[in-house]
């Protein structure tokens, strides 16, 4: 078996990813809101919010009502691509670049840690015959591990 990845660590995916987390990080204190149509909605968000409750506390919480204020409509309504921009947008306004990265250091690791294992699994299954674990949506509607360009 063979898997490719691709890592745009610097991009529009990896800013969707980082945004994704924050969102599920912002849940987590027990804000409501309709998540983004474009934006990554897997299971494995939760654990990565949860690590970055613990990094950064409460330092890193604005009001749903904030955060979406005055933002161009979602999908079906609207434009999902300018609206999870918009989120990004508003997420670095509200947190600064800074508080931002944070969110897309855990995301970017967290990627590269199950590359990292996968890769070590692939190697035990050519010898043991078992496949690797686990890919990751790149898009809400997509099957990959990490994001594409």
């Amino acid at each position: 078996m063979h898997r490719e990845y691709y890592i745009n660590d610097a991009g529009r995916q990896m800013e969707i990813l980082a945004a994704s987390v924050w969102l599920r990080y912002l849940e987590c204190f027990g804000e409501q809101f309709p998540f983004p149509s474009n934006g990554y909605r897997g299971d494995y968000l939760h654990p990565i919010a949860n690590k970055l409750v613990e990094k950064a506390g409460r330092s890193l919480v604005r009001p749903a009502a904030e955060v979406f204020r005055d933002l161009p409509p979602d999908a079906p309504a609207g434009d999902k691509d300018l609206y999870i921009d918009a989120v990004i947008a508003r997420g670095k306004a509200l947190l600064g670049e800074d508080g931002f990265r944070i969110a897309f250091g855990l995301a970017l690791d967290d990627i590269l840690a199950d590359i990292r294992h996968d890769s070590r699994s692939s190697a035990s299954a050519t010898t043991s015959g078992s496949p690797s674990a686990a890919w990751r949506p790149t898009a809400p509607s997509t099957r990959a591990r990490a994001a594409a360009p």
